[in-house]
């Protein structure tokens, strides 16, 4: 990839891609896992790393960080697989692409600049959009959705057990549901 795409930062690039390139790009590796592909940035270091033998598969659940990731990484397309999935499912999704075990797996966890700047995606803390927070947007609901269906204990156990809110049953007692409910359908304030 020419270096000015990566000075216009049209894409990320990653800041641990030297280690990445120096414990799995070795003359015996085959096949690396990158399970968080993204834009693509591990894949294309471990691509010109020299082994030419080297090939990758590419997981996102993010539908539009999979479509970056392979015009990306066209230029080695015949070394490249691309799946839209979850690496939760990372064993079920290499059987069912009739890959052998990989020699490495990468996974670089979190949300990139690219989805948190799309308010439509309703990751951005800085501007005005729904209230979605989906990273694969086919999945049934929107967190708004979530949000106007979940009972109110429902919704204390979800924040403190995954948003590690200890506070989560006196914070939400100051909440209306009924007026959560209404708010839910509307939009994420920037």
């Amino acid at each position: 990839m020419p270096e000015k795409f990566l000075q216009q930062g049209e894409f990320h690039v990653p800041v641990m891609a030297a280690a990445v390139v120096e414990y799995l790009a070795t003359p015996q590796a085959r096949l690396v896992v990158d399970a968080t592909l993204g834009d693509g940035g591990h894949s294309l270091a471990l691509l010109q790393s020299g082994h030419d033998s080297l090939n990758i598969i590419g997981l996102d659940v993010d539908p539009n960080s999979l479509a970056v990731a392979q015009q990306r990484l066209a230029a080695y397309q015949h070394r490249c697989s691309f799946s839209h999935g979850n690496f939760r499912h990372i064993a079920s999704l290499l059987v069912a692409m009739g890959s052998p075990s990989p020699d490495g797996i990468v996974a670089d966890l979190g949300l990139s600049s690219r989805q948190i700047d799309m308010p439509e995606r309703g990751f951005s803390y800085l501007e005005e959009g729904p209230l979605d927070l989906r990273l694969n947007p086919s999945l049934p609901q929107s967190a708004a959705e979530l949000l106007a269906a979940l009972e109110q204990d429902e919704l204390v156990r979800l924040l403190r057990d995954y948003g590690e809110e200890q506070r989560a049953r006196r914070e939400n007692r100051r909440a209306d549901v009924g007026s959560r409910r209404s708010r839910a359908s509307a939009t994420k304030p920037g």
